[in-house]
């Protein structure tokens, strides 16, 4: 038999949000029909979302705390602002939750009670539409990898994305919040848990914690060669603030957990990088396609993504 779950006080989830309105309403759905948030308050900070998000939730969630960005919080302010009020009303426990994840049937009581019981951190896995899965890392000497695991087991892990992520007070009050002077929206879930790992917390892949998720590929995972959009318009966006391309944010980030491997990384990515834009300015993209279409794992991943969210668009 399972043991009994420790009492459900002062578990709060931070849900980030940004002009995703049915999107996130869908997440609070799913939260509301599992009766999660009858023994979690939920904590959504809509970073100056323009489509009705914060009054569309605040009139059917009515039980949600709803805080209000000016639209410059990005993934990292969001999260931070919404730990800040967890912590001030007393969180033993605060989850991470991005509003495209669905959380099956359990997966919440899975984290706290693990949280509860071990004093870890507990990270869930979460499916994508498109194939492939957001989980827990390991760190090697180049990168990171996967942490895949499976049905009732749990496996320990370096650092995690922030999909659907559990954490006790003590981690906050010992090392603080996430970077989001050097980390505005990518890396802060990684970083944090390097930091949260080198003040000697733990971090555990829990088998039983899945969640379903809206695939939404970030601009790393693109094919910078043969994405749809000329060159042009490509270069702003893999640079922007929020991008995990960003220059500033991938070199701190590279170097500040692999030393000289990781400015090796940067300068081997942004030649890469500089390349494709150089090729894919001059070459058609069909012929691009015709060629390295079925070498390119990324350009895979983005086909997949493209034809999920065109049959849900035309369901």
């Amino acid at each position: 038999m399972p043991t009994p779950l420790p009492a459900l006080e002062g578990v709060y989830l931070v849900i980030p949000v940004h002009n995703r309105r049915e999107i996130t309403l869908g997440c609070l759905e799913c939260l509301a029909t599992a009766g999660v948030l009858a023994w979690a308050t939920a904590i959504v900070v809509d970073d100056g979302s323009t489509d009705g998000t914060a009054a569309a939730i605040r009139e059917r969630f009515p039980e949600v705390v709803v805080l209000d960005g000016d639209g410059n919080l990005w993934w990292t302010g969001g999260i931070v602002m919404g730990m800040r009020e967890a912590m001030q009303r007393g969180a033993s426990v605060i989850i991470w939750l991005n509003d495209d994840c669905r959380p099956r049937p359990g997966t919440m009581k899975s984290l706290v009670r693990n949280t509860l019981e071990t004093g870890a951190i507990s990270v869930g896995q979460t499916i994508a539409e498109a194939g492939g899965s957001y989980t827990g890392w390991t760190k090697t000497i180049w990168d990171l990898k996967s942490v895949i695991c499976p049905p009732g087991e749990q496996m320990p892990c370096d650092t995690f994305p922030g999909n659907c992520v559990a954490m006790p007070r003590r981690v906050v009050e010992e090392i603080g919040y996430p970077d989001d002077a050097n980390f505005p929206h990518a890396f802060a879930d990684a970083d944090y848990g390097f930091r949260a790992q080198a003040r000697g917390f733990k971090s555990f892949v829990l088998g039983d914690a899945l969640c379903d998720n809206i695939d939404l590929l970030n601009q790393q995972s693109l094919s910078w060669l043969l994405d749809h959009r000329p060159a042009r318009q490509l270069l702003p966006s893999l640079f922007a603030r929020t991008s995990s391309m960003n220059p500033k944010a991938f070199w701190s980030y590279h170097t500040r957990y692999w030393g000289i491997f990781g400015a090796i990384r940067f300068t081997l990515t942004y030649v890469k990088l500089g390349l494709s834009i150089v090729v894919k300015s001059v070459l058609p993209r069909k012929l691009l396609i015709r060629a390295f279409g079925r070498r390119s794992l990324a350009w895979q991943a983005q086909e997949a993504y493209d034809r999920v969210r065109f049959e849900n668009t035309n369901k």
